[in-house]
């Protein structure tokens, strides 16, 4: 398994996809596809100081996506896909009441641009990702006492290599940056390799970037099993929430021991038990 959990979604509002970038989009799929990736997270990034949240139908890739013929021929060739949305925070107070977005999306990410929004993100157990802008020069500092409590709570923090690969010399120099301070901080534990790609010519072969990031100083350190395990997340919580849509049968093939498959899960109280172990989690940890 193979997997890309940053594929972004071409608009950061609701506005209905133009055909040029379903167009794009699809180009940006084949391309991932071609290089060997199995499970595909489109990624929804919305501000939501900037942009007000509908009350219904939140999530506009599976609602745009539904008439994307191409798609269909992907899944039938095992390409999985799932809905995620990344939510830019800037006030602590914007993020209080995130649990409307598990209902709607596989995977609930969170991109803070201040340290008190950061300390919000590591302090709640539904986010599934925290992410950065790797383009811009950060406006605080990472500190492991704050990213140490994220990773305590299972959250996964996601290295976005679309500005590793840019033309622009400053995001290639914001990149290296963050990426060095984030992986210092976290003591290289629950990190996760995203392309971020918002063109089809910045996707990479997975194994060619993570030998790069191991030349900086990244540790391998279960990067695989840590990706595995937030799309077993987003496979049970597509278990528990009834509008929460996955495209794609069978998602994931192993979780994160490698010991058991979806289909199992599936079977009743394999999954049962899991869905349990994990609200108990959360319930000690708020």
């Amino acid at each position: 398994m193979l997997a890309d959990l940053n594929i972004p979604w071409p608009q950061n509002d609701y506005t209905p996809l133009t055909t040029a970038q379903l167009a794009q989009l699809k180009n940006t799929i084949i391309t991932a596809e071609t290089l060997g990736y199995t499970h595909l997270a489109i990624n929804f990034t919305v501000n939501i100081h900037e942009i007000k949240i509908p009350g219904n139908d939140i999530n506009p890739i599976i609602k745009q996506l539904d008439n994307f013929e191409k798609l269909k021929e992907f899944t039938a060739r095992g390409l999985k896909f799932f809905s995620r949305i990344t939510l830019i925070i800037e006030n602590p107070n914007q993020g209080q009441n995130l649990s409307k977005f598990l209902g709607s999306f596989n995977i609930l990410s969170i991109a803070p641009t201040t340290e008190k929004a950061l300390i919000l993100a590591c302090g709640n157990s539904d986010v599934d990702i925290i992410t950065f802008d790797y383009s811009k020069r950060m406006n605080f500092y990472l500190k492991h006492k704050t990213v140490g409590g994220g990773v305590k709570k299972g959250i996964k923090f996601e290295i976005c290599y679309n500005s590793l690969v840019s033309s622009n010399s400053l995001e290639k120099q914001s990149f290296l940056t963050t990426f060095n301070n984030l992986v210092r901080v976290s003591r290289n534990q629950n990190l996760v390799i995203s392309s971020g790609a918002t063109s089809c010519l910045n996707l990479r072969n997975f194994n060619n970037v993570l030998t790069f990031c191991k030349n900086l100083g990244f540790r391998e350190n279960k990067v695989f099993k840590n990706t595995e395990s937030v799309l077993l997340g987003a496979t049970l919580k597509s278990k528990s929430y009834k509008q929460t849509v996955m495209i794609g049968e069978n998602p994931v093939h192993e979780d994160v021991t490698g010991k058991r498959n979806i289909k199992e899960i599936d079977s009743g109280d394999v999954f049962k038990e899991q869905l349990k172990r994990i609200k108990l989690n959360k319930q000690a940890t708020k």
